[in-house]
């Protein structure tokens, strides 16, 4: 029919979306294995690296994990001597996340394999797609920041049910 918009299918897109982003992240795990490091631990050394020691609450805001979650990572971590856990002489009960020189040079090369990875993914996508993918996901970013979680039922989009898209 014409001027009749078709239907979209969110679930799914978003569904493509994910799984193309897990066969990425993957597909990223074997170039960081060479380092001897994963994903997750080396997303914790950047942060540390760049942002200085952390809490443990503040490593896993910035990693949007739980502490909990952060911990088994920390945990692999210290046991090759990239990070170490430094208590408060003040309050015993704060521990300090900290990058050692060991984790410093670990993630210097980490961090050269990450880039030369994502050069060599990133070049199947003109400037122009990595530009619309840019918007488009800055767009997700905000729509999701803004998704009312009090009350699902009561959730709208555009004006509309979201079960009726």
């Amino acid at each position: 029919m014409v001027g009749r918009e078709s239907r979209v299918d969110y679930y799914s897109a978003w569904l493509t979306v994910q799984n193309s982003a897990r066969t990425v992240v993957k597909t990223s795990e074997r170039y960081l294995a060479r380092v001897g490091i994963s994903v997750g631990e080396f997303l914790a050394l950047r942060t540390l690296a760049t942002s200085g020691p952390c809490s443990m609450v503040e490593l896993a805001k910035e990693q949007f994990m739980s502490p909990p979650a952060l911990t088994s990572i920390v945990d692999g971590l210290e046991k090759q001597g990239l990070v170490e856990r430094v208590r408060n002489d003040e309050d015993r009960r704060v521990i300090t996340i900290k990058i050692t020189s060991k984790g410093e040079k670990t993630f210097t090369r980490a961090h050269v394999l990450y880039k030369q990875f994502f050069e060599i993914v990133m070049h199947a996508l003109s400037r122009q797609e990595i530009n619309v993918v840019l918007a488009a996901f800055g767009k997700l970013s905000v729509s999701a920041l803004a998704y009312p979680l009090e009350d699902v039922s009561l959730a709208r989009t555009r004006g509309r049910n979201i079960r009726k898209l």
